[in-house]
């Protein structure tokens, strides 16, 4: 029995300045009628200027000023209320802003080791590059040349000094106090004097920080007169060599910014300067952070917790446990976890389920041609050579030197300050072994300490072989064709061998090489090959790993084993720490650049999915997560999707007309020319097919192409942007789509597309609302989504016109709402009305969609998918077409004891079954079918 209570179906909100609490007061209507039950909120604390989209946290204490009140969170909860509706927050225990609002920050930075909240933040105080100062890079190039450049300069403000870089401002750190002070010589300064020495006394007195933001106001209201402040700081900021004493006396240390890839003491978020870690294991941390959030739970304003990127943190299930002490066991939680294959949660964990990542990958699968996937990737090979698996190491390795190079020697010197390694101990090596380890790890994460569940269940799957199947065949060929070398890299490094070089990643810094690292080195795609097998355990996981690192590197073997003798012994401390930063170079590694290099279908190219996964048996996997986690999200689109979700399934529809897409690609590479390198022109026109939605903005494309070329570090990047490069490719997309004889082969193939897509999309909608799981709808997606990756899918949405479609809708019946759902077809009317349709079914079944079992159908055809939700008496029977050029004739079997005559909730046909449906008479007026017994 739970004791939580599920959502029975969410509606993602992304507040920013734009979208506000009064925007959502005024569409809670809209939504309650569409059928969600809970607001699924982005987090609404205290964020840095200008946020859109609230991960930047300045303040857990307080509501973000840009986006409303308590008071107006307090309104919504009434009318939530009133409506039935709840609300699901995004919470970030991981990370702040490194920004001037984060009062907590800078108070450590002007107050050091004084400072109450000194140990609050992920800092190594003792690195030895730093001599007890936080690194600030933030510079646009080394502090020396700032200060010569007059770009550094000290202020004064009704709060206390400053250090400002442009539009940044920095706290003036009071151990720089007496520098300033000496300044003073004249009888007239004594008040100045004072001021310094009483703001000194009072700094380090241990107070709180509230107490010394309001001392230092009262002492600098004392001041008649701040241009006498202001002037000793004009005059500090004319010598130069001053300066740069007082910098130097500063609890941080301002750096250039490119410096933090390569050395820095403090964890960030991925790979981002401006998000800096927590120690959120800490008590004291992990109670001062969730006060605020723990009041307004107590005031019932939420309802649940989704827990944002729970990886970074040092032990997940401890950080678990603690959250379900403090909010008890009624609270829904949720945690934002990419599932691997052959992973699930860790069984240990109170969570009530993930974001749904998962689900995306499955339900994308199922309606792709499996076929057509193969064919497509063998096609990608004759234009771009290369393997997915050997390009995925290669830019993980990119990513680990050239990006985190200063987070893997942190690691490194880690095991020499915990006594694990000593001077016998060949320290590059040692290097090798642990890069090797987190390049090879075949999941984000693996989850070690007391409370962490070690939790893969080996065999505790759905079914099938258990068997490991952990492969090694194949080597690696050359991985040339991705394009020319990498913007920024400097050569060196990191050697994989010679297969790897021609592909133009080389990345910078110095170090020990990887030596052997590439062709013949044997590693295969075997792990996770076949999807019926269960969990992977988390010896097996670590097996994997260890047998993958000596097949890429033998010649650090004496490291591997050192390595391979901490996990057998279970070095805490150090493993913890180490899998803190395997999931952002994974992050990183993968979705965030080999998701825009390797280019064979886009679809698939997707948060928690993979463009190489094994096929998936999907009845297999509903079973498991009914039985596992039954409450997690369904999701198709979030925020941080790669595509819009129907875009996504235009994609997959290529899968049906490979001959035809080649033909077309032979074609515009033709009238085309000239274009950019041939992975980018590829690139490009699935980006035009995915997003083409009666048009297509060509601005929206030009700016998403940038991103994608600068994600994909080969012909650009966000370190070192080739502007030139991206001009000729903006200019190609102008080109192209002012182009009669590219746009007349473009149109009619994407309307061919349409033509299966349309129910492919309505298909997935439909099996997202209906199998294992809590449906989520990312906001705007009730009607089509053909939107590129953030922040293109965080555009404003149009309610007005969704209100206005709905309100059609259930005003209509019979002939004419099926005539309004083919005319509005190009808006998305159809998915609305699937959406309003299934979404009121749930409400009206509760217990049959949160806890029914799940039955899958025998099908007489493969192009039908079907299958049964019943719980007691209550029955719902769900059929989709899958991707096929077939027509759907189909027989879908029935089990014993199934009701007899069905009413279609969407055509109102009714349809006799007595032991079988046949599949057309389901889908006769509707593409879909959701089909409940007549009686009800």
């Amino acid at each position: 029995m739970r004791s939580y209570n599920p959502p029975t179906a969410t509606y993602r909100i992304q507040f920013h300045a734009g979208f506000t609490f009064k925007q959502l007061k005024e569409i809670i209507p809209y939504l309650h009628a569409l059928g969600i039950s809970t607001i699924y909120a982005s987090p609404i604390f205290k964020a840095a200027p200008g946020s859109e989209h609230g991960y930047d946290v300045t303040n857990p204490h307080c509501i973000n000023p840009a986006i409303g009140t308590i008071d107006e969170l307090r309104e919504i909860h009434v009318l939530l209320r009133e409506h039935g509706m709840t609300w699901l927050q995004d919470i970030v225990p991981n990370h702040m802003a490194f920004h001037a609002e984060n009062t907590r920050l800078y108070d450590v930075m002007e107050r050091g080791p004084l400072s109450p909240y000194y140990a609050y933040f992920d800092i190594d105080w003792h690195h030895p590059d730093f001599a007890g100062k936080l690194m600030t890079p933030f510079l646009g190039k080394p502090l020396e040349d700032c200060i010569r450049d007059g770009e550094i300069k000290l202020g004064v403000s009704s709060a206390g000094f400053t250090v400002k870089y442009f539009e940044q401002v920095f706290p003036l750190s009071v151990t720089a106090y007496d520098l300033i002070s000496e300044q003073l010589a004249d009888s007239d300064a004594l008040p100045l004097i004072k001021l310094f020495s009483s703001l000194y006394q009072r700094a380090t007195a241990g107070t709180s920080l509230d107490d010394w933001s309001n001392q230092k106001l009262a002492l600098m209201a004392e001041v008649r007169d701040l241009s006498m402040l202001q002037a000793l700081m004009d005059k500090v900021n004319n010598n130069l060599g001053l300066l740069g004493k007082i910098l130097g006396k500063q609890y941080y240390r301002l750096t250039y910014w490119g410096d933090a890839d390569q050395a820095i003491n403090y964890r960030r978020f991925f790979t981002v300067n401006e998000l800096i870690t927590l120690r959120m294991e800490t008590p004291e941390v992990f109670n001062e952070y969730h006060t605020f959030l723990h009041r307004l739970y107590r005031e019932n304003l939420v309802q649940g917790l989704r827990i944002d990127h729970i990886d970074g943190l040092q032990d997940p299930g401890g950080y678990i446990d603690s959250l379900q002490q403090l909010f008890g066991s009624k609270c829904y939680v949720i945690a934002e976890k990419i599932l691997e294959e052959r992973e699930s949660l860790p069984r240990e964990w109170a969570l009530q389920g993930t974001t749904g990542y998962e689900f995306l990958s499955f339900t994308n699968h199922l309606l792709s041609n499996r076929e057509g996937v193969l064919a497509l990737q063998q096609f990608y090979q004759t234009l771009v050579p290369g393997q997915y698996e050997e390009l995925v190491l290669e830019k993980k390795r990119l990513i680990l030197e050239r990006y985190m190079g200063g987070e893997w020697e942190n690691l490194v010197r880690l095991c020499y300050t915990l006594k694990l390694a000593d001077a016998r101990v060949n320290r590059d090596l040692l290097k090798q072994a642990i890069g090797l380890f987190m390049i090879c790890l075949p999941v984000y994460r693996l989850y070690l300490g007391p409370g962490s569940g070690y939790g893969f269940g080996g065999g505790s799957g759905s079914g099938g072989s258990s068997g490991s199947g952990f492969g090694f065949g194949g080597s690696f060929g050359s991985s040339g064709g991705f394009g020319r070398s990498s913007s920024g890299s400097s050569g060196g490094g990191l050697g994989f061998g010679g297969s790897f070089g021609s592909s133009g990643s080389s990345g910078s810094g110095s170090g020990a090489g990887f030596a052997g690292f590439g062709a013949g080195s044997g590693y295969g795609s075997g792990y996770g090959s076949d999807s019926g097998q269960g969990d992977a355990s988390l010896s097996e996981q670590v097996a994997f790993t260890f047998a993958r690192m000596r097949s890429l590197n033998r010649s650090a073997e004496s490291a591997i084993l050192l390595l391979e003798q901490w996990w057998e012994q279970n070095k805490l401390p150090f493993l913890m720490r180490l899998m803190q930063f395997t999931g952002p170079l994974t992050a990183k590694g993968v979705e965030d650049t080999t998701f825009y290099v390797y280019n064979a279908l886009l679809s698939h190219n997707e948060v928690g999915d993979s463009p190489v996964a094994a096929p998936v048996n999907f009845h297999q996997l509903m079973i498991f997560r009914q039985q596992q986690t039954p409450h997690s999200l369904n999701t198709t689109a979030t925020h941080d999707t790669k595509r819009g979700e129907d875009g996504r399934i235009r994609l997959n529809m290529l899968t049906l007309f490979v001959e035809e897409w080649k033909e077309l690609i032979g074609q515009w590479r033709e009238i085309n020319q000239p274009a950019p390198l041939l992975n980018d022109e590829y690139f490009i026109y699935q980006s035009i097919i995915s997003g083409y939605s009666d048009g297509i903005s060509v601005e929206r494309l030009q700016h998403y192409v940038i991103k994608a070329l600068r994600e994909g570090k080969v012909n650009s990047s966000w370190a070192s942007p080739d502007e030139e490069y991206e001009r000729n490719a903006t200019d190609f997309i102008s080109r192209i789509l002012q182009n009669k004889r590219f746009l007349d082969t473009l149109v009619p193939f994407i309307e061919k597309l349409d033509n299966f897509a349309y129910t492919s999309s309505l298909a997935q909608t439909l099996v997202k609302l209906t199998a294992p799981g809590i449906p989520d709808t990312y906001q705007g997606t009730e009607l089509w989504d053909y939107s590129y990756v953030d922040p293109d899918n965080r555009r404003p949405v149009d309610y007005g016109i969704r209100i206005e479609l709905l309100k059609s809708l259930k005003d209509l019946s019979g002939p004419a709402l099926f005539d309004y759902l083919k005319s509005h077809r190009k808006q998305g009317a159809e998915k609305l009305f699937l959406t309003y349709k299934a979404l009121h079914c749930r409400k009206y079944f509760p217990n049959l969609f949160l806890e029914g079992d799940y039955l899958p159908l025998q099908s007489s055809e493969s192009n039908v998918l079907a299958f049964a939700r019943v719980y007691r008496q209550e029955w719902v029977i769900v059929i989709i077409p899958l991707p096929d050029l077939q027509p759907v004739v189909a027989s879908i079997l029935l089990p014993t004891g199934a009701p007899e005559r069905w009413k279609n909730i969407f055509s109102e046909d009714v349809i006799e079954a007595k032991g079988s449906i046949g599949a057309d008479v389901a889908l006769k007026n509707f593409p879909v079918a959701m089909l409940i017994p007549e009686n009800i």
